[in-house]
């Protein structure tokens, strides 16, 4: 994975962190906001000389309320070089 990818994923989960703090309750005022934010990275050795496959993905949701959710997410993928 490139910085450039590892930049923006950083900035993204930044951004819904500091979302998520502005915005403490839901818009009932009963129970807090929960954000969930995932990142991860895989690599696969390949045999017969082959180029490693790798996959670095990011993946947040946040509920306003009860059903009322925001989610999404990016991957890049990598097979074959």
């Amino acid at each position: 994975m490139n910085i450039k990818t590892w930049r923006t994923c950083y900035g993204i989960a930044v951004a819904l962190l500091f979302a998520t703090a502005a915005g403490a309750q839901s818009s009932t005022g009963l129970k807090p906001a929960r954000t969930e934010v995932e990142l991860g990275h895989s690599r696969e050795t390949l045999t017969n000389n082959l180029p490693d496959w790798t996959s670095t993905y990011l993946l947040a949701n946040h509920q306003f309320g009860a059903r009322h959710t925001l989610y999404g997410g990016l991957r890049e993928t990598r097979r074959f070089g």
